[in-house]
């Protein structure tokens, strides 16, 4: 099954009532600018830092959504577990060649990984972010489309 693409990012022709619909489904899911997240209680100090950090970019680059919040925390918790583990090998160089310990920091990995895709944290998925900010301040600023939409404000 092939990935969701935005609207704005699809290649694929969409009728004008097609786009319209599924711009107004994702539009209501990523209204950030007064979307209230919080953190829950029991992540420390750091996964505190890395969660906020998170929420920050996706605020301003304008897809954060009440929906992220378990998203996020589970980022924040996976990259504080990383960091531990990175640690722990270049404290104990030997633990490189503990079966175990591989298989689960390549675990932590994996999951880091998809985190970040699913958060557009990742270098292609900034660059399909990138696609849909362009398209979607274009959008804004055509004088054509704003005649057509009957906006002449």
């Amino acid at each position: 099954m092939r990935k969701a693409t935005p609207v704005n990012a699809t290649k694929k022709h969409l009728t004008k009532k097609e786009k319209e619909e599924r711009l107004a489904i994702e539009s209501a899911f990523t209204k950030s600018g007064d979307v209230e997240i919080t953190p829950p209680e029991y992540l420390d100090t750091v996964q505190l830092d890395a969660f906020k950090f998170i929420e920050q970019a996706l605020r301003e680059a304008g897809v954060l959504s009440k929906l992220d919040t378990v998203t996020i925390t589970q980022a924040a918790v996976s990259i504080c577990m990383l960091h531990h583990s990175n640690r722990q090998v270049i404290n104990v160089p030997d633990l490189a060649y503990n079966d175990k310990f591989v298989a689960t920091h390549e675990r932590l990995v994996r999951t880091y990984l998809k985190l970040c895709d699913e958060l557009c944290l990742s270098p292609q998925a900034r660059a399909k972010l990138g696609v849909l900010v362009a398209n979607k301040q274009k959008e804004a600023q055509d004088p054509l489309l704003i005649v057509l939409q009957g906006d002449s404000t």
